[in-house]
């Protein structure tokens, strides 16, 4: 068995898992090796609520991929786009089914250990111990996600200097960054460069999108393609893609995607991200369908509000009164639909109910201008009336 350097014996990890065994098993699997510091949560979506709220101090997260809300890839993809937790180590376990798709989802999306379900201790330690003792405090790598993330695209051009041949995610980082700097054909000679050494869907996403900002609409639904192609497990690739074809007036094609990820068990967050997908591009009552099953949460709150705003504007007023009960219902402290029934009231007329919700809302936020503006009107309008 491996040995512990003492100084990693004190390392914080986060056990996220939707069953208890796995949990108990990675628990016992630490314990025995000196390893003091765990605790859990049950999903994705708490372990944010965990990592965010800075109470408990995590270094090493361990998740499995199969949960409710926000799953483990899900999880990750989140953690390793956050410029405050990139560096957070990430385990990252998967059951046997689709293992070699999954390994390349995980991979694409910088996970720093991917494990199969079920594993022995000896494995699972050993991978543990070995990243730990092999972790560097810093590395340019780290540097450039470091600045890309904070939007600082010329330092990362310029660390990207310092390499004499580019690995495939430095070549994405530095593709993105000229993206974003609008530097399209550069861009587009460092990724194909890249794909020439490994096929990545990263990089046919990127030149889809760059070929788009170009107007190639041929060569952007081409490279979007492929991008589905190589990470067929990322729904991400294939919205991409519904996207592309609805822009290019090609609805059957778009709707034929969605009616397939629709059949084949998609995430809560690819529900999301398909909803809105329809909140963009006009398909209000799709995205109606989709958004009156699902559990409003407050990191996409906007979504839900935006669909009701939308129906209300449509005079579909029994819809987005319906959305609007059932994200009150879930969300009671999100002052967004609170302001938003006070504003359906108000239009109604029926100031004292307006009164009482924005002022609720305000209750929740008092720093949100358009209710204290609804409130100053409402109360100068009450008075007139009591006059």
């Amino acid at each position: 068995m491996q040995k512990n350097k003492k100084e990693h014996l004190n390392t914080c990890f986060l056990i996220i898992s939707y069953h208890p065994i796995i949990k108990s098993l990675i628990r016992e699997i630490l314990k025995k090796n000196n390893f003091k510091n765990y605790f859990f949560a049950n999903n994705g979506y708490e372990a944010l609520k965990i990592i965010k709220s800075n109470e408990k101090k995590v270094d090493f997260i361990i998740s499995d991929w199969d949960m409710p809300i926000i799953n483990g890839i899900e999880l990750l993809k989140i953690l390793k786009n956050d410029p405050e937790f990139f560096m957070l180590s990430f385990m990252l376990l998967s059951k046997s089914c689709s293992v070699e798709l999954r390994r390349i989802y995980a991979t694409e999306e910088n996970a720093d250990i991917f494990m199969t379900i079920p594993f022995k201790e000896d494995e699972m330690i050993s991978c543990i111990i070995n990243y730990l003792n092999s972790m560097p405090e810093k590395s340019i790598f780290k540097e450039m996600v470091h600045n890309k993330l904070n939007n600082n695209y010329m330092e990362v051009l310029t660390l990207g200097l310092q390499l004499e041949d580019m690995s495939t995610n430095e070549s994405i980082l530095a593709g993105e960054s000229l993206y974003h700097l609008k530097k399209y054909n550069q861009a587009k000679r460092l990724l194909n460069k890249a794909l020439s050494k490994e096929k990545n869907s990263k990089i046919y996403d990127l030149l889809g999108k760059i070929h788009f900002k170009q107007g190639n609409n041929l060569e952007s639904l081409k490279n979007f393609e492929l991008a589905k192609k190589q990470n067929p497990l990322n729904m991400t690739r294939s919205i991409n893609l519904v996207r592309e074809y609805l822009l290019q007036g090609k609805p059957k094609k778009a709707l034929k995607i969605i009616t397939h990820i629709l059949k084949s068990n998609p995430t809560y967050l690819d529900l999301i991200e398909i909803a809105n997908l329809y909140l963009g591009t006009g398909y209000l009552d799709r995205a109606y369908k989709i958004l009156k099953f699902l559990k409003p949460i407050n990191e996409n709150a906007q979504i839900f509000y935006i669909c009701c705003v939308k129906l209300w504007q449509k005079k579909a007023h029994k819809k987005s009164l319906n959305l609007l009960t059932h994200c009150i219902n879930e969300l009671p402290q999100n002052h967004l639909f609170l302001y938003y029934l006070g504003t359906i009231f108000l239009k109604k007329g029926a100031l004292q109910l307006s009164h009482k919700y924005i002022r609720m809302a305000l209750k929740i936020n008092p720093d949100y201008e358009p209710g204290k503006r609804c409130i100053e009107y409402l109360e100068d309008h009450l008075k007139l009336g009591d006059k």
